[in-house]
């Protein structure tokens, strides 16, 4: 009960808040990023398993309209699990369009290289990755944005060089704070 207090006050403050992205024009410039954080727990069976995720997310973009942005960004990621760790680097290319006042949707494609120490093995992998959200531009003055999103996206894995090797994918829902600066 206390969450759905908490998502009815986010939402009316979100309202209150109308984004000022007036001053966004084309040819104007979007720096920033986002931070996301999660902690997981799979249970199969009697067994439980616990992940810790941390990501964090730069990005770049320029508006071709006053309403919409091409993006490039990058993904680094640290994972860590009971039998090991696993780093992440992924380069994305996107797209960013504002629907109503600061309200936003973005969707980006990504590939890049994951290195996972599991059981005193090395494991070079293969990442192929695309997400999309949608958030919301809370101006703090002209130039400032913070930005809460909700993001899904999904992560396909598969093992370099191996015969034998893995392929795994994972789906995610996030919610992520971002910060971006408009010039």
């Amino acid at each position: 009960m206390k969450n759905f207090f908490f998502l009815i006050a986010f939402v009316f403050a979100t309202t209150i808040l109308q984004a000022q992205n007036e001053n966004i024009q084309k040819g104007t410039w979007m720096a920033g990023g986002s931070i996301t954080f999660s902690n997981t727990t799979q249970i199969q069976g009697n067994n439980s398993i616990t992940n810790t995720n941390f990501s964090l997310d730069p990005q770049a973009g320029y508006f071709l309209s006053p309403r919409f942005a091409l993006t490039l960004g990058a993904s680094l990621s640290t994972s860590k699990f009971p039998s090991g760790t696993a780093n992440a680097l992924v380069f994305m290319p996107g797209a960013r369009m504002y629907l109503y006042k600061g309200l936003f949707a973005s969707a980006q494609v990504g590939i890049g290289h994951q290195k996972v120490n599991a059981d005193a093995n090395s494991i070079a992998v293969n990442l192929f990755s695309y997400e999309g959200g949608i958030g919301y531009s809370i101006f703090l003055n002209k130039h400032v944005a913070i930005e809460p999103a909700l993001i899904y996206r999904s992560n396909n894995f598969d093992q370099i060089g191996a015969s034998n090797g893995f392929t795994r994918s994972e789906r995610l829902l996030n919610f992520s704070v971002g910060f971006r600066i408009f010039l």
